[in-house]
């Protein structure tokens, strides 16, 4: 099943603990979905997707992720973002499993605790040993959590957002209007297969304070946020003083 990366040039610094920690526990190919080209060295089995070679703004999420949607010719693909550090072995058989309960009316199988905690959430049969729930009309049924998508359903959602309304935290928010009203199901599990922190993300920015993950995780996860938070703060001092 083809797992896609979208970053931003902002953010490819995080393709390095993502790609050191998806290797360790999860492995195979990821498209990583871009504009830019990242200068760093990946793993041979990252494979860089440029839809463009200059960085969309980031209001313009959207644009740049039906690019690539359309492109592929998958009927299911799963989404990371790149700030997604996995610290758990992930069940990759039951992932594989649970893409095979997506039809032309489930758009997404959650593979975190998003649904698990959405208000209104009920159980719904098994798939194997993971239990399947959901939560009809609930928010976030388009969050951007890791996921398993139906690719022509999210085409459809995101074809609908208004232009101007089109970063990611637009998908999350109008999207999930767009869901309810089609009637589009979206699934999630009791036991979430897919486990990680968050590296950084706008609201908290870049993070160095990892709990729950193993001293061997947060060695790497340091390592790689406290490189970038010093940069940042080179480059700052290099602009105030040219400015």
């Amino acid at each position: 099943m083809r797992i896609v990366v979208p970053v931003y040039n902002k953010r490819h610094w995080a393709l390095k603990p993502f790609s050191i920690l998806f290797n360790k526990y999860w492995g195979g190919a990821v498209d990583v979905m871009c504009y830019s080209i990242p200068n760093m060295q990946l793993p041979s089995n990252f494979n860089i997707v440029s839809v463009d070679p200059v960085d969309f703004p980031r209001d313009k999420w959207v644009d740049g992720l039906l690019i690539y949607l359309n492109a592929i010719s998958d009927n299911t693909v799963i989404i990371l973002l790149e700030d997604y550090w996995l610290v758990r072995k992930v069940d990759t058989d039951g992932v594989a499993k649970l893409a095979g309960i997506i039809d032309d009316e489930v758009l997404r199988v959650d593979l975190t605790t998003d649904r698990l905690y959405a208000g209104g959430m009920r159980d719904i049969g098994y798939v194997g040993h993971y239990d399947i729930i959901e939560a009809p009309g609930s928010q976030y049924q388009m969050s951007l959590q890791a996921g398993i998508w139906n690719r022509k359903l999210l085409i459809d959602v995101l074809s609908q957002l208004p232009p101007k309304n089109h970063s990611a935290w637009d998908v999350e928010l109008g999207g999930t209007n767009i869901v309810n009203d089609k009637g589009y199901r979206v699934f999630g599990t009791r036991q979430y297969p897919v486990r990680y922190v968050n590296g950084a993300n706008d609201a908290k920015g870049i993070q160095v304070n990892f709990r729950g993950v193993t001293e061997e995780d947060k060695e790497i996860m340091v390592k790689y946020s406290t490189e970038q938070k010093e940069l940042e703060k080179k480059n700052e001092r290099k602009n105030r003083k040219t400015n």
